[in-house]
């Protein structure tokens, strides 16, 4: 009797351990067909900040990589459109412009001899001017020069190039389930020390190509009012891409359109374009 128990369970052993490698086998291939599709446990879930700056760094591949990082200046010049409370066009005038990326540098003109209108920005020197017509030039206070040293910081290309590493500047991702629509974007909060927040949208279609910004802008009155920046008929100029057609929306209603006819990128910009406008026609 003793010795066909033992040879019972000599028998169930082996039945037992060939059970389990079954099992070790199915759930093996169970967990490679898991990783397959994406469910790897064996591997961290990425942190929002991440995902942020994958989708960052997919839109300045397309944008043009090391060229459009690299580029220091922006000049672009065409046809700028004012809007009035109804949407419709209320004025037509060539506009030209001027960017130094870094240090910031700005200058924007609208017009011609007695009815342009130039302002400049250099944040190098902390000074900002303002001309119209022929003659007359002001210096603008140090309160207008911080106003625009702020309205900078949502700038598409500061953006990209500056805010992404600078520090205290937190990013946050939103996926395609979080924002309304067909899923067609991807979007990233970029917001500072202070709390001021700029969503940029970014078209997953058309490799990660930036579509909009979104802010809000705080007027003289203490009003808070939603901006937006719309880009479209992006060209490659001189390596990198840059859009001929940008739309500024404020509270939902169209104000400022601009159609660029030429763009260069990366060329040297004499430094009297970023200091005080001379008292003569441009």
């Amino acid at each position: 009797m003793a010795m066909q128990t033992s040879s019972l369970n000599s028998r169930f052993r082996v039945v037992l351990t060939a059970a389990m490698l079954l099992l070790t086998a199915a759930f093996a291939a169970s967990g490679s067909a898991l990783a397959q599709n994406g469910f790897d446990d064996s591997k961290k879930a990425k942190t929002p900040e991440e995902l942020a700056r994958e989708v960052i760094a997919k839109a300045i591949q397309t944008l043009g990589g090391d060229a459009y990082l690299r580029a220091k200046t922006q000049s672009s010049n065409g046809n700028w459109f004012a809007f009035d409370r109804h949407g419709r066009r209320s004025g037509l005038v060539k506009y030209w412009e001027d960017i130094h990326f870094d240090p910031l540098k700005w200058r924007f003109q609208r017009g011609k001899g007695g009815r342009q209108v130039v302002q400049v920005y250099n944040l190098e020197v902390n000074k900002g001017w303002r001309k119209e017509g022929k003659s007359y030039v002001e210096e603008l206070p140090e309160d207008r020069v911080e106003s625009f040293r702020k309205s900078a910081r949502h700038d598409l290309n500061i953006l990209l190039k500056v805010r992404a590493n600078e520090e205290g500047n937190r990013l946050f991702y939103y996926g395609p389930d979080d924002i309304t629509g067909d899923g067609s974007f991807e979007a990233i909060e970029f917001l500072d020390e202070a709390n001021d927040s700029t969503i940029v949208y970014f078209k997953r279609y058309k490799d990660y190509l930036p579509a909009r910004v979104e802010y809000t802008v705080t007027d003289a009155e203490g009003n808070r009012h939603k901006t937006e920046e719309e880009f479209y008929n992006w060209h490659k100029m001189d390596g990198v891409l840059v859009p001929m057609r940008i739309d500024i929306s404020r509270n939902g209603q169209v104000i400022e359109q601009r159609h660029a006819y030429t763009v260069t990128v990366n060329q040297p910009i004499p430094s009297s374009r970023f200091l005080k406008p001379p008292v003569k026609d441009d």
